[in-house]
């Protein structure tokens, strides 16, 4: 058996991709993983000792806290030019397909809450035209400052040689419906109704 009472130097497995970090246990004996790039709480992971011992662990993933760094995300240009639905919602990605089907809303979730905390933060959408080509945008919200990059090149219609476009904006405010329903949006005001909507404001809505 490994005793996990002081930090150790591992390779772990995790998600099917080898990764170097380190396993260590708290004052409660609760097994902590550092260095660990996913959405998901829980995570198993498969630990590998220097003799060859094979320990296998159900961790509890850290949320970035304010002042930590968040994990890269891969570039959007260096996504597969075929992006899925089904490879999106595998990768934790937020899913909104016209509103009727919502994949991942914890990602959103997730999200709206650390901004709210005023903590970094990162979210990749994937939404679809009427004809079912994919547009996926990205919100990045780091230090109080949030970029809004959109990647039109896999649609047919409204891609070309400028198909990634990147904006920033100081806020997210929130905007409720007369159904009562909440809808989020990036923008540079502090706050949005109705008439700003119908005047075509600069904003990025994030769900649909």
């Amino acid at each position: 058996m490994i005793n996990f009472k002081k930090t150790s130097f591992f390779l772990f497995v995790l998600l099917s991709v080898t990764c170097s970090g380190y396993v260590r246990a708290d004052a409660s004996n609760k097994v902590l993983v550092n260095s660990v790039c996913t959405q998901k709480k829980t995570v198993k992971v498969e630990v590998k000792t220097s003799a060859n011992r094979l320990c296998y662990l159900v961790c509890t993933v850290k949320d970035p806290g304010k002042g930590e760094s968040i994990k890269e995300p891969i570039k959007l240009e260096n996504l597969p030019e075929v992006y899925t639905k089904e490879m999106a919602v595998k990768n934790g990605d937020y899913v909104n397909i016209h509103g009727m089907e919502i994949h991942n809303q914890s990602a959103l979730d997730d999200f709206i809450q650390k901004v709210s905390k005023k903590q970094d933060a990162f979210l990749r959408r994937l939404i679809f035209t009427i004809e079912g080509d994919p547009i996926i945008t990205d919100f990045l919200y780091k230090n109080g400052m949030f970029t809004v990059t959109t990647d039109m090149s896999r649609d047919k219609f409204g891609g070309g040689a400028d198909s990634i476009t990147s904006k920033s904006y100081k806020n997210l405010v929130t905007y409720k419906d007369e159904e009562g329903k909440t809808y989020y949006y990036i923008t540079n005001l502090t706050n949005i109704t109705k008439e700003d909507l119908n005047a075509g404001i600069d904003a990025e809505l994030i769900n649909y």
